[in-house]
């Protein structure tokens, strides 16, 4: 890719991340920049250097070190690009793509981040609510129409 690819590539990103609504945000809980918070759409690049979303001063981290994307309307992961020091997700340390969850930590550096999203139970309520398509087949499954034998 050349230069101008790129700039091309990193403004349909900021147009995405910026015509998304989302629900979805980080705060830096510890580690610079502590109090920082930021809304969560598209691809949200995390490093040392000043290109990225959230910029880390601190030498342990990588110029570019991960980045978080946005997999549907709910759904969002964290992706290691290869750092020396690696990234943690509640406290493991990632060697592939991990699907992020509202309360999750990621650690990046002396840079500890917690994941904000939707309330899954205000989730499960609504959809609750609405009535769901598996509902009836529980009920016939577990109603002593159909019971699992042993072997």
């Amino acid at each position: 890719m050349n230069l101008t690819e790129l700039d091309v590539q990193d403004s349909l990103v900021d147009d995405a991340n910026s015509a998304a609504g989302t629900d979805w945000g980080l705060e830096v809980s510890t580690g610079p920049p502590e109090g920082a918070c930021r809304p969560l759409a598209g691809v949200f690049r995390i490093g040392r250097s000043a290109a990225n979303d959230l910029e880390i001063p601190d030498q342990r981290v990588s110029r570019f070190h991960a980045f978080i994307r946005q997999l549907g309307s709910d759904h969002f992961e964290i992706v290691d690009l290869g750092s020396t020091n690696g990234t943690q997700v509640n406290g493991w340390r990632i060697n592939s793509p991990v699907r992020l969850n509202p309360g999750d930590v990621a650690v990046i550096g002396l840079t500890q981040m917690t994941i904000h999203g939707p309330d899954p139970a205000a989730s499960q309520d609504a959809l609750d609510e609405q009535g769901s398509v598996l509902q009836p087949l529980a009920r016939w499954l577990f109603n002593g129409k159909r019971r699992a034998q042993a072997p």
